[in-house]
């Protein structure tokens, strides 16, 4: 039987003191690192206590479990988890992370992940930041080693998470609804979920539980009963978290690939080691494969089942009926503001009832927004059209929608502006010229079209004077115009983005396609600088951007057919930006 030194305990008590210490007086930046210096000293310890054989991580596991009970190590994270809140108050990045570094060596050295429940883990690595834990960080050797080494306790807790999120505990008689913090609140907890699985994976089998459960619960979630309205959103949280957390891999990967890190300042820091990109691209290629299982129906990859071929296109189609114009929506009497909160984001003048379907239906089209931009990158443009035909459809059907003279009218469709802008920038992703003839065949039902006339002038143009006019018709409160606001921007910046992304993907000046009217440009950009002066902070960037794209489209209208009979911007207009 293995002897637990009795230091070894002195020792564990001691650090839970000493990094409590900085809950209890502020510390400069010399004296911070001073404190997560001597952290990692006493949490090392005297090696000379326990003989480390080959089996030294199973005897560590032994002596920390059995040195103090589950409580205290929760706190002994939390207080480490404080310690690395102090140093976030400091600018130089290098300088957090070296803090970062000495508080996770200290944790990974008595603290076993399986040891606290998987909320505490989560929370704690949540703190540390991206930079440090993603592919390419400086910690992220000191996390993955550390998940790593206590795998399938860790992995089982990780692999049961999507389904206890997605389970409904309710009373039988209750109404199921939701608002937007609740929403917040599960996105939340996915995205820090999501973030620990992939420090945690290390082999292709590691995933076979998780895409099981994306593909059962992916497939039947439209035969899910109406009273089980947690499961669907909650499915969709999941599946965008993972998506997002992909992203960012994805992105860090490629960095990665090119360069190595220079050498930092600090000497713990000099490199990093590269992903092995070859690697990343089988995983990424793997989660693609399993989104267009709920996506689209794929026989090759599945055996024929009594599935209906686009599950979450279905479903998210069914969801955006409350969009509809024909459903008519009686104003209810809401309070002008809610009471006991100040500050935060504006709150939905919406019925609870309303508010659920609605926010339903927003991620629903975020859901297949973000899917379908994920497998464009690795899947043929072919077995993505259900998706973008649908996507490109809900789009006209948006911009076509006649303004609403009612606060809860107006309100649905703020909500489906909402839903449009993830929509557009997908679209924007997924822009081929294959799908030109998909573009065309949609938008004949909605304008005339005449022949030669610029691909996407009557849209940019409809899109611009529903929204203006929802604006303008005064039944939004103040904060919800800035709101809507926000979202024209967005969606604008996506539409101005369309003529860049379609000759990246093939699109030959030689086609002669023009997108936009000279005319239809200058009143996009007018109304882009007559706006600019009284944009909210978070509209400012987007709109920024609009401008420099559509100064590149004024450019290179002179030179190709972007734009039809460009003559570029006047002196009124260069004028009007400069002020």
């Amino acid at each position: 039987m293995l002897l637990i030194p009795y230091g070894y305990r002195k020792r564990i008590a001691f650090l839970s003191n000493l990094a409590s210490v900085a809950k209890q007086q502020s510390f400069c930046r010399a004296g911070l690192m001073g404190l997560a210096e001597c952290i990692a000293s006493v949490a090392r310890g005297n090696d000379s206590e326990v003989e480390w054989g080959e089996d030294a991580f199973l005897v560590k596991l032994e002596i920390a479990s059995e040195s103090f009970p589950q409580h205290d190590k929760t706190s002994l994270l939390d207080v480490l988890r404080f310690v690395i809140e102090s140093s976030k108050q400091h600018f130089n990045p290098n300088y957090r992370f070296r803090v970062c570094e000495k508080v996770i060596e200290a944790a990974a050295s008595v603290v076993c992940t399986f040891e606290v429940p998987l909320q505490i883990l989560l929370h704690f690595i949540s703190t540390l930041p991206r930079e440090f834990t993603d592919y390419g960080g400086c910690g992220k050797k000191h996390c993955s080693a550390n998940c790593c080494n206590t795998e399938d306790k860790l992995l089982m807790s990780l692999h049961d998470f999507p389904k206890r999120f997605t389970s409904c505990h309710y009373l039988v008689d209750a109404v199921l609804t939701y608002d937007d913090e609740d929403l917040e609140a599960w996105e939340f907890e996915a995205k820090r979920w999501a973030r620990v699985l992939f420090l945690a994976i290390k082999e292709e089998h590691h995933l076979i539980s998780l895409f099981t459960f994306i593909q059962n619960y992916g497939t039947i979630i439209c035969k899910q009963n109406n009273d089980l309205e947690w499961i669907p959103v909650k499915f969709f949280i999941i599946t965008l978290s993972l998506v997002l957390e992909l992203q960012i891999m994805k992105e860090r990967a490629a960095e990665c690939g090119t360069k190595v890190r220079s050498k930092s300042e600090f000497s713990m820091l000099e490199t990093v080691v590269r992903l092995n990109y070859k690697e990343a691209a089988i995983l990424f290629e793997k989660f693609a494969k399993a989104f267009l299982l709920i996506l689209v129906l794929r026989t090759d990859y599945i055996k024929p089942v009594n599935v209906s071929a686009e599950e979450l296109v279905s479903f998210a189609n069914m969801s955006c009926s409350i969009f509809s114009p024909s459903i008519m929506m009686e104003d209810v009497a809401l309070p002008s503001s809610v009471r006991g909160k100040l500050g935060g984001p504006s709150q939905r003048r919406l019925s609870s009832s309303t508010t659920t379907a609605v926010l339903q239906a927003v991620t629903a089209m975020k859901c297949v927004a973000a899917i379908s931009s994920w497998c464009a990158k690795f899947e043929s443009d072919i077995l993505l059209n259900t998706s973008f035909s649908f996507l490109w459809r809900f789009f006209l059907k948006t911009i076509s929608s006649p303004s609403c003279d009612s606060e809860t009218g107006a309100e649905i469709c703020l909500a489906a502006y909402e839903a449009l802008a993830p929509v557009l920038k997908a679209l924007v992703s997924m822009f081929s010229p294959q799908h030109l003839d998909t573009i065309r065949e949609n938008d004949k039902f909605l304008l005339p079209k005449v022949e030669g006339a610029p691909l996407l002038d009557s849209l940019a143009l409809l899109f611009l004077q529903n929204v203006n006019n929802l604006l303008t018709v005064g039944v939004l409160a103040r904060s919800r115009r800035a709101v809507l606001m926000n979202w024209k921007w967005l969606c604008l910046e996506s539409l101005l983005s369309i003529p860049s992304y379609a000759y990246v993907s093939g699109l030959h000046v030689e086609d002669r396609i023009c997108f936009f009217s000279d005319a239809a440009l200058r009143l996009i950009f007018t109304d882009l600088v007559e706006s600019l002066e009284n944009a909210g902070e978070v509209s400012v960037l987007p709109m920024l951007r609009s401008v420099r794209l559509a100064l590149r489209l004024f450019a290179r209208g002179k030179f190709g057919s972007v734009v039809s009979s460009c003559s570029g911007v006047d002196v009124q207009v260069n004028s009007q930006l400069q002020c």
